[in-house]
């Protein structure tokens, strides 16, 4: 409980809270070869790679965002996608009169269906762990409450952010799993892994099957803010798509025609679902997205900055599989049912 005689400095939980946070790693030892366990096969250049993972970096941090970098390590050729290795989930609640009351922050470590890519979240860890401290740390004295953290691992199949991609209008996770986990190009996730994480993060889960060979969901579906949803149809099954776009859009009273924004084969086979919301509205995209698509996500008010992620993209991921937001922010219910988070979360930390 704050004390009347001191003023708490909020700047060390406004820096964790407000700035967006992504876990990077250089792509140092990606791999040149095909492996054949991806649908986006062509050429990997690790020099090239590594020339775009900079300038992806370089990029998020001019609009504002910060990156924790993990160190690689010789051996873990996907290490890059550090999207893959855990799912963050932030809430904070604020009393009567707007003060911070509670701030948690919850972490589901993956499970790798592909056990050469067990180390990687070894390695990740650390990251986590320093982060939930400096959260922890930040937030004694300065606010009403307590801060929560919760940190386990995936007791099935699940590979993080990649699978599972938090939407904070709606305050739900989108989350893929495989119907065969024995064929990587099937999917990676198993569905009884979105259980543990619903019971972490205390969010509900929209489960959906991925399908033709987009085998994490963020390769085919990414939620945005305001309640737009980037969605290639092909990317899961077609029964199961039409139940997402139930929940998404007439469960909320939303127009699919304009909420719904529609990705093309041509679109899908460059990643083009695989954006990086830095901030609210602002996108940054792969250059090889059709002008289509561009303009559609700029008629909807997002503020586009390309960069080339070809490398990557031939090796089977492109922006959010290698930049993982780690402070995903939102209400339990989404923004939709507190419209004013944002703001009251900024006029408690100033």
């Amino acid at each position: 409980m704050n004390t009347l005689d001191t003023q708490p400095d909020y700047t060390p939980l406004r820096e964790l809270l407000l700035t967006p946070t992504f876990v990077m790693c250089q792509p140092k030892y990606i791999s040149e070869a095909n492996d054949g366990t991806n649908a986006f096969e062509g050429h990997t250049s690790r020099k090239g790679a590594l020339e775009e993972w900079f300038n992806l970096k370089a990029l998020i941090e001019e609009l504002g965002g910060r990156v924790i970098e993990i160190p690689a390590t010789e051996g873990n050729i996907g290490q890059v996608y550090t999207a893959d290795f855990a799912a963050f989930s932030t809430n904070v609640t604020f009393t009567d009169d707007n003060k911070i009351l509670d701030v948690n922050f919850n972490t589901l470590s993956s499970r790798f269906t592909n056990t050469l890519r067990t180390d990687e979240g070894r390695l990740a860890i650390p990251a986590i762990k320093a982060y939930e401290t400096e959260l922890f740390q930040s937030c004694y004295g300065v606010i009403e409450g307590s801060a929560r953290t919760k940190h386990e691992t995936s007791s099935f199949a699940f590979e993080g952010s990649g699978d599972s991609v938090l939407d904070p209008f709606r305050g739900i996770f989108l989350a893929g799993y495989s119907n065969d986990l024995k064929d990587p190009k099937k999917g990676r996730t198993d569905k009884r892994a979105h259980k543990q994480l619903a019971r972490v993060t205390d969010r509900d889960i929209l489960s959906l099957p991925v399908d033709n060979n987009f085998f994490h969901i963020d390769t085919s579906q990414m939620p945005l803010d305001g309640g737009y949803v980037l969605s290639y149809r092909g990317g899961v099954m077609t029964k199961s798509y039409n139940y997402m776009c139930k929940k998404l859009f007439a469960d909320y009273g939303l127009d699919k025609d304009e909420y719904l924004i529609q990705v093309s084969a041509h679109d899908a086979a460059v990643l083009a679902s695989n954006v990086i919301e830095v901030k609210p509205k602002v996108l940054i995209v792969s250059d090889e997205i059709s002008m289509n698509l561009a303009k559609r996500l700029e008629n909807a008010g997002f503020e586009l900055h390309g960069t080339t992620l070809i490398n990557h993209r031939n090796d089977g991921g492109a922006g959010h599989c290698i930049a993982n937001k780690i402070n995903v922010n939102a209400p339990l219910n989404g923004t939709q049912s507190d419209p004013q988070y944002r703001e009251k979360l900024e006029a408690a930390l100033c």
